[in-house]
């Protein structure tokens, strides 16, 4: 009797190793897989003035810059994951500054591949943007709607880029958000 008792009990703790090793097998898979998240994964937008290596980012919509410098524009968009089929997304331009901004419908997208931003084109070649400029008035924002009907998207992380200048000025900056594809 006393043998099948210490069989038994043996075999408990036996278990409760085997349960206790599986568990912390766990808690490290997640700590590291939470370690290894990677800066890819992260949605932020950027603003840079062409031919500077100077980029203000932000993870948080505009909220707070890295760097802590507030730039005087910037965009976001209003969906962080998009769908592979979806038509068009909606940015939003902020215009912080004193001076009227100008921009254009255009947009150039690129997916993050290999750790770096790839130029991501259109499936179709026969489609281009109108050429209209507009105005962006100072301390104020605009919606635009971006067609992405003529991209065949997969799943992955793209940025979507745009082009502005000031009024009277021939100093462009780059305007970039990123979004995720599901």
């Amino acid at each position: 009797m006393k043998e099948s008792q210490g069989k038994i009990m043996l075999r408990k703790k036996y278990i409760i190793a085997l349960l206790f090793c599986v568990l912390a097998i766990f808690v490290v898979v997640l700590i590291l897989s939470k370690k290894n998240s990677k800066e890819s994964d992260i949605v932020a937008i950027h603003v840079q003035e062409q031919g500077s290596d100077d980029i203000f980012t932000s993870e948080d919509d505009g909220l707070s810059w890295i760097d802590g410098n507030v730039p005087e524009f910037f965009m976001t968009t209003q969906k962080k994951e998009i769908r592979r089929n979806e038509e068009k997304t909606t940015v939003t331009i902020q215009n912080k500054s004193d001076d009227v901004v100008i921009y254009e419908k255009a947009f150039y997208l690129y997916k993050w591949s290999k750790n770096t931003w790839v130029p991501y084109e259109p499936s179709e070649d026969n489609w281009a943007f109108t050429q209209w400029a507009y105005l962006l008035q100072p301390n104020s924002s605009c919606d635009m709607e971006c067609n992405l009907q003529h991209y065949e998207f997969k799943r992955g992380k793209y940025l979507l880029k745009k082009s502005v200048c000031r009024e009277n000025e021939d100093i462009y900056w780059d305007l970039s958000v990123e979004f995720v594809v599901k």
